[in-house]
């Protein structure tokens, strides 16, 4: 080999164990601290629509008004915090109360339940609610979620529709 091979290949070599090395890098970003998730449905219209891609980050602390993404049977799901670790919600047909008040909110859609629904939340537990308040695929059909059963809060809407 000439001297000009032995560099090429070098040269070549070095570029390959540094997109390794990238690539390692963004699986271990990609597995244990940020999440890409694309919301499939209006259920958080309209914070995240139909199709939005979303960037999440899962080494956080959650807080009631940050929208997370989280799965029961397979199936993702995008909700809003309403109440984290302690608490009752009470959601009647006159709307939702937490721990005794209606919550000021800038939801644009009402949260009213033909009967009263009472939950009362522990320590490591969340009451979550969508932002399209007529999709109950939330706390109200899904019962309390676990803090551990959260994928991540979302940091950043990536794409929006028409992708």
């Amino acid at each position: 080999m000439s001297k000009i091979e032995n560099k090429t290949l070098s040269a070549l070599l070095r570029l390959i164990i540094k997109i390794i090395i990238i690539l390692i890098v963004f699986y271990i970003l990609f597995t244990f601290v940020f999440g890409l998730h694309i919301n499939y449905g209006n259920n958080m219209y309209p914070a995240v629509r139909d199709g939005d891609l979303c960037l999440t980050y899962k080494l956080d602390t959650y807080n009631p008004g940050d929208v997370v993404t989280y799965k029961i049977d397979e199936t993702r799901y995008f909700s809003r915090i309403i109440a984290i670790n302690s608490g009752e919600v009470v959601i009647s047909p006159e709307g939702f109360k937490l721990n005794g008040y209606a919550p000021t909110e800038e939801i644009f859609y009402p949260t009213t339940s033909p009967t009263e629904q009472t939950f009362n939340l522990k320590n490591g537990e969340l009451f979550v609610l969508n932002d399209f308040r007529s999709d109950d695929n939330d706390s109200r059909k899904f019962n309390l979620i676990s803090v551990d059963d959260i994928d991540g809060k979302i940091i950043f809407i990536l794409r929006r529709r028409g992708f």
